[in-house]
């Protein structure tokens, strides 16, 4: 968790001799950074030394060859937060064996600050065929998707200091968008009882039939 931290000073009479670099780490008293005073810009700041990762902020006092000393600042003169861990991945919300669209609305967990999320065709995410690019939401849309394909879907999120989080668990689903076909076989023309069999048959290319629906309409004779 190393820092480069520029600096600049000038004395007009006896000229400035060298700066003391003075940091905070998360609200904590200011305090003087080792190796000091600092004659050179850059200072090599080393976080891990300080408390590791945090919010800092920093400013230095300059000193002249007479030894006159800068007045401490009101504000800091710079400030940064240090976060090397990367965001939770996130959890995708589950999805049916079967999408009757070729839109799929994927959803997930809020762990990061930006999300991308990724379509396949295969399990190993060779072929990815879409993608979100990073976006704040925490769902994006997918059009377009193929009839009688199987898909597969993953995520990861990334915080605002450009950390990546590992992906997340894969979501599965194929899409049927073709509907099952079914017929009625040849009745009689009459019956002489008030019940019989009507035998029918059916079927679907993708996801299979389920069941079907019977409608009649009656005729008085």
């Amino acid at each position: 968790m190393m820092l480069s931290i520029e600096w600049s000073g000038s004395d007009a009479t006896s000229g400035l001799n060298n700066v003391e670099l003075y940091y905070s780490r998360d609200g904590a008293a200011y305090s003087a950074y080792t190796g000091g005073p600092f004659a050179a810009s850059p200072i090599a700041f080393d976080a891990s030394t300080t408390g590791g990762e945090g919010n800092y902020r920093f400013y230095t006092i300059a000193s002249d060859n007479a030894g006159n000393l800068e007045p401490a600042p009101a504000s800091p003169d710079a400030q940064i937060t240090i976060d090397s861990q990367p965001p939770a991945a996130p959890v995708l919300a589950s999805l049916n064996t079967w999408n009757a669209s070729a839109n799929l609305t994927l959803s997930w967990s809020s762990t990061g600050d930006e999300y991308m999320a990724e379509a396949a065709t295969d399990a190993a995410f060779s072929n990815i065929v879409d993608a979100s690019g990073w976006i704040a939401a925490d769902n994006f849309n997918f059009a377009g998707l193929v009839d009688g394909q199987s898909y597969w879907f993953r995520t990861r999120a990334r915080d605002n200091a450009g950390n990546v989080s590992v992906n997340s668990s894969d979501e599965q689903t194929t899409i049927d968008t073709t509907a099952p076909v079914a017929s009625l076989d040849p009745l009689a023309p009459l019956f002489n009882a008030p019940t019989f069999d009507i035998s029918w048959s059916g079927s679907d290319a993708t996801s299979g039939l389920l069941n079907i629906d019977l409608y009649l309409s009656l005729i008085h004779i």
